[in-house]
């Protein structure tokens, strides 16, 4: 049996929604989304997100047409659509996906051109990240900056994702060379990756690349996990204080490892 999903002003199996190629979210990435959960297929704050949904619209100008308590019944009814399922599901991720449209040049006669709505719902990963919920998460702070308000809001949840997906991949990356240098060269795992955690850090905080870039940086008490090693930077906090005095003078650290300063200022 397929989740159904509203779509256009239809209920289909989710299998048959389509977009056109020429659509702009596909192409652009001109759209924008909301989610919420569900509880025992309760939606949780559902005109809440759907207020949060139409700020987002309006951010990007797109008018689908239809008054947030319109689509706020439609998640509602996809979400009782897909009842008979949830038993299996669990609990459901429910979403509300917005696109602008198709950008059509004219002549391919595409049935719909403008805005695009899709209300879906999704298993929740209940299962899969139980683990996490019982034993934590790793987490790694990348060199990957986020796209600054001023050019594009981050209030607004848009369809581009690659600032998440570029730092993802930097990490992975970048711990599979660590770790693998450290094989090379006769170095522990642990001690590998704990480098590549300090240097992702250190860059992270000072401003990309291993360069300081003029103003003076504290490592504050917080931890740093990777898969192999735990870093507790509170405990290093006075050899990794990092100072600029000079405004023209820029200091590199060598690949790999992080250059620690004898500041002990607070």
């Amino acid at each position: 049996m397929t989740r159904i999903a509203y779509f256009n002003g239809t209920f289909v199996p989710e299998t048959q929604v389509m977009i056109p190629y020429r659509d702009r979210s596909f192409n652009r990435g001109d759209g924008c989304f909301d989610m919420t959960r569900t509880f025992d297929g309760r939606i949780f704050r559902i005109e809440e997100h759907v207020e949060r949904l139409y700020r987002s619209l309006r951010y990007l100008r797109i008018d689908i047409g239809l008054e947030p308590k319109e689509v706020v019944a439609i998640s509602e009814e996809v979400v009782q659509r897909n009842e008979a399922l949830r038993a299996a599901a669990g609990d459901w991720w429910v979403a509300q996906r917005v696109s602008r449209g198709v950008d059509a040049i004219g002549d391919e006669g595409w049935a719909h051109t403008g805005p695009q709505l899709i209300v879906d719902c999704t298993p929740l990963p209940l299962k899969a990240r139980a683990a996490q919920f019982r034993d934590g998460i790793d987490v790694v702070i990348p060199s990957v900056r986020r796209i600054p308000p001023p050019m594009l809001s981050p209030r607004a949840k848009t369809h581009n994702y690659l600032n998440l997906i570029l730092a993802d991949k930097l990490i992975c990356r970048t711990m599979v060379v660590m770790v693998a240098w450290g094989l090379m060269n006769h170095v522990s795992p642990m001690r590998a990756a704990r480098w590549m955690a300090l240097s992702l850090l250190a860059a992270t905080q000072i401003g990309g690349c291993g360069r300081c870039t003029g103003r003076q940086v504290r490592l504050t008490s917080f931890k740093v996990h990777t898969s192999l090693s735990t870093l507790t930077v509170s405990s290093v906090h006075s050899r990794l204080t990092i100072s600029r005095h000079d405004s023209k003078r820029r200091t590199r650290w060598p690949s790999g490892t992080l250059k620690a300063s004898n500041s002990t200022s607070r």
